[in-house]
């Protein structure tokens, strides 16, 4: 098991009305944990109790029973919601397990495309001048889905895949064509490709394992929010 540690201080200064004190993420058979170092003690609490039972019901209960006092003397609040909510990592073996097509066409983003009324919420402009690839399908002259990477600033950090698509338009293989399209597009240029998507959501995982992607990982983020 891999444990890292970081100041609340670097956390605060990134400027998101939210706290992360510990992060659960298995790979394979690797588990890795990222906490504030003000919690230490709190984490080895928790490995010493749960080892290879991080994600059970009881080990987060044990967590916020841990955390909620901490983060509530900060001024943030767990979202009660979320709290057994964790997320899937999949991740495109190769080019051969992305299919080619699924009968809809997918193109990359160009200022060409600004003509065409956008139906998702992504800011185009702001993908270009990112320089964030990003492929789009168009359907009566509208761009209807989109898949596009977010952005991470280490380089050799696998590219992690983001989707839309607009609701009306869904259903059709216009999320599955620019996901495809992306994904094997990075592959090209020997660039690992992973997508994360909460294991509620069945229509996210259902689209990572019909473009190919397999499961190689789960991640659980304690999440606290700014009253």
């Amino acid at each position: 098991m891999n444990v890292t540690y970081e100041s609340i201080d670097e956390a605060l200064e990134c400027g998101y009305p939210s706290l992360v004190p510990i992060l659960i993420s298995t790979y394979g058979d690797e588990t890795c944990i990222e906490a504030y170092d003000s919690l230490k003690s709190e984490t080895e609490q928790i490995i010493d109790r749960f080892g290879d039972r991080l994600f059970s019901k009881e080990a987060i209960d044990y967590i916020d029973s841990l955390f909620e006092p901490y983060v509530n003397s900060l001024g943030y609040y767990r979202e009660i919601s979320g709290k057994y909510r964790w997320y899937l990592l999949y991740e495109a073996d190769g080019l051969d397990s992305v299919p080619l097509n699924f009968g809809t066409g997918a193109c990359r983003l160009t200022c060409d495309h600004f003509v065409y009324e956008n139906c998702t919420h992504f800011d185009l402009n702001e993908l270009l001048d990112k320089g964030l690839l990003t492929y789009v399908c168009l359907c009566e002259s509208r761009i209807v889905a989109l898949a596009t990477i977010n952005e991470t600033f280490d380089v050799d950090a696998p590219a992690e895949l983001t989707v839309e698509c607009a609701v009306q338009y869904r259903n059709k293989g216009y999320g599955c064509a620019v996901l495809c399209a992306l994904t094997r597009d990075l592959l090209s240029k020997n660039k690992k490709t992973v997508y994360v998507t909460s294991r509620y959501n069945r229509a996210s995982v259902a689209l990572a394992k019909k473009c190919g992607f397999v499961l190689k990982g789960k991640i659980y983020a304690y999440t606290a929010f700014k009253d």
